[in-house]
């Protein structure tokens, strides 16, 4: 809403920021699928003009097309071992999925890498988990695929919470 606004943005790289960690499984579940779903809210449901690439600056853009890959990489990935177990038979399946892994090893390589000449973080003595981070977002896949997926489609976007007053009241995007 500020980028529609013609405001500046702009981060701090010594901002300090504080947040509230979730102590089990379920708690760091819902918190994903609570995220994710209000990006695609947010995004794609109610400034659907965000996804012109380029119009309201470059940042727009790489979130825009990160969260094109982040939809549609599940999608290939189920299509890719899906076409080679029936094609090739059952045994081809781990070379997929040893392929994707090593697509997200670098891509995390890279994006960490652009963070370390910026920023000047993480220290280098972290770059061993870079190895481990596939295994930890694959984790989390579940949830968060779930949530997007059911909030494209708007399954359950009413939230229990909220009494139905003030979904009435509510316009809907």
């Amino acid at each position: 809403m500020l980028l529609k606004q013609r405001f500046k943005l702009a981060y701090s790289h010594d901002a300090v920021v504080w947040t509230t960690v979730p102590e089990t499984r379920r708690h760091l579940w819902s918190q994903r699928m609570r995220w994710r779903r209000n990006i695609i809210k947010i995004r794609v449901s109610k400034h659907r003009d965000m996804f012109l690439l380029g119009r309201y600056g470059l940042a727009n853009a790489l979130m825009t097309i990160s969260l094109a890959v982040g939809l549609l990489l599940p999608v290939t990935l189920f299509a890719a071992m899906f076409y080679a177990a029936f094609t090739d038979g059952i045994l081809r399946s781990p070379e997929i999925l040893v392929s994707f892994y090593w697509v997200i090893v670098v891509t995390i390589l890279i994006r960490i890498l652009i963070t370390k000449d910026i920023v000047n973080t993480p220290k280098w003595s972290n770059f061993p988990l870079i190895f481990i981070y596939p295994f930890y977002v694959l984790y989390l896949a579940c949830p968060v695929i779930y949530a997007e997926w059911m909030e494209l489609f708007r399954v359950g976007a009413k939230h229990p919470y909220v009494p139905n007053h003030v979904w009435e009241e509510i316009p809907w995007w």
